[in-house]
């Protein structure tokens, strides 16, 4: 998963390790790509996973044990993440990107694990990371097989399109699928790291600080620059009439 199709923009996985990227792109792996194009025409909203945890049975979904979480996705991903998001002609993108939040690594897994939930496959060639954008080319020869993932230097697979609805309602199924009773439920390590808002919270506060440093460090700049400088100023004591230089 990772790749902008926007010529002028790179994904947050391929910015973090450009060179990793484009190790993988130019390789003679096979490859699928996912891009944002791909992910940005899905949104999961509060609806899809509220009845479900509201539901007052003695046993409850596991995924209900992350419900501030997604909470927090769907208020937060709308405001800072699918807002930047430019649009690139051909591609469809989720009418709910307002509202809800972009299941990236989700819609990443079911192109290869659930092919039936995409349609109109593309050929990408020529593809690299260079600086801070990708580089891609389309190969319109669409000769090549169903099953035929392409392993050539800078070649990958995508799928141009993806039925929302339908991948929501089974990605739906499967996370919800796992019951758990609320006083009794044993969570993995990295489960228990990522439950609730601490993550957030503790970046949200972290980032906070560095604006306010930030800020107090201008506004110190600013400040010494309109004092005039009082060196070579002569002040007269009135009580002795001395000159002092100051």
């Amino acid at each position: 998963m990772g790749g902008d199709l926007e010529p002028s923009h790179l994904d947050l996985n391929f910015v973090t390790d450009p060179r990793a990227a484009n190790m993988v792109l130019t390789s003679r792996t096979p490859k699928i790509l996912v891009p944002v194009q791909t992910c940005a025409q899905v949104a999961w909203t509060n609806e899809h996973h509220s009845n479900q945890c509201l539901a007052s049975h003695n046993r409850k979904p596991l995924a209900c044990k992350l419900l501030a979480r997604m909470n927090f996705q769907t208020w937060a991903m709308p405001r800072f993440i699918n807002s930047g998001l430019l649009p690139v002609e051909g591609f469809n993108r989720s009418l709910r990107l307002g509202e809800g939040f972009i299941p990236w690594d989700i819609v990443a897994v079911f192109s290869f694990t659930h092919p039936q939930l995409f349609s109109e496959r593309m050929r990408l060639s020529n593809l690299r990371v260079s600086g801070y954008k990708m580089d891609w080319e389309l190969v319109t020869d669409s000769s090549f097989q169903d099953n035929d993932v392409p392993n050539e230097v800078g070649q990958a697979e995508m799928f141009k399109r993806v039925k929302e609805q339908d991948l929501l309602a089974t990605a739906s199924e499967l996370i919800f699928k796992c019951q758990a009773t609320e006083d009794k439920l044993l969570l993995p390590i990295p489960v228990i790291l990522h439950v609730g808002l601490l993550p957030e919270i503790v970046g949200m506060v972290l980032a906070l600080c560095l604006v306010v440093a930030l800020a107090a460090r201008v506004a110190r700049g600013v400040l010494n620059a309109s004092i005039p400088s009082r060196s070579g100023q002569i002040s007269t004591r009135p009580d002795t009439g001395k000159s002092k230089a100051t």
